[in-house]
């Protein structure tokens, strides 16, 4: 999943992508729909990361906040501008029109060269919930396991999407809809709890 969920959430703004069992996931960050065009050349000439235009123009990404969710976490600020600033001004909604619709192919390419653009400006996760802490998934494991015993039936480790994140799965394959309700308001401070915050 990268970092828009789809075109079709321009108006619902941040929202947690599914995973193949439609299980929620907060893994992978989602944004909404774009509306202007952007360079669709890749620029880079190396590999570096740091030759990224999105990082030259912007900066460095930080990293998120534990316990914090991604429209809250000042982390998201440089994603959160580039996206703004390469997408243009949203456009207005007209009476009588649905509030979400399909993407055109020029509006999904324009998403998908708008997220290959500010890819370098996502967040690094938060230590805690990073594969690179060797104490990482025994962090997540215990999250887990607090949720279990607050009731969330059906929670698990997300599969690793490659972004380098620890995240969590609710719903499991019935994608429980209590499960999904009660992890997601229950995660930010059971999170915290676990970390001793």
């Amino acid at each position: 999943m990268g970092v828009f969920a789809s075109v079709a959430n321009a108006d619902t703004g941040t929202s947690h992508p599914t995973t193949a069992s439609s299980s929620v996931s907060t893994s992978a960050v989602a944004r909404g729909a774009v509306h202007a065009p952007i360079p669709t050349q890749n620029t880079q000439t190396a590999p570096e990361a740091t030759t990224a235009p999105a990082l030259q123009r912007y900066g460095t990404p930080q990293r998120e906040t534990l316990g914090l969710q991604p429209a809250q976490d000042p982390a998201n600020a440089l994603l959160d501008r580039c996206i703004s600033d390469q997408a243009g001004p949203a456009t207005s909604v007209t009476a009588g029109q649905p509030l979400t619709r399909a993407a055109s192919p020029a509006e999904a390419a324009r998403a998908d060269a708008i997220e290959r653009y500010c890819a370098p400006l996502v967040p690094k996760p938060a230590w805690e919930l990073d594969r690179a802490n060797p104490d990482g998934l025994a962090f997540a494991e215990a999250v887990v396991a607090r949720l279990k015993a607050e009731g969330v039936t059906e929670v698990a480790l997300a599969s690793d999407e490659g972004d380098g994140r620890i995240g969590f799965a609710f719903g499991g394959a019935s994608n429980d809809a209590k499960s999904i309700q009660l992890g997601m308001q229950l995660l930010p401070a059971v999170e915290l709890a676990v970390a001793g915050r």
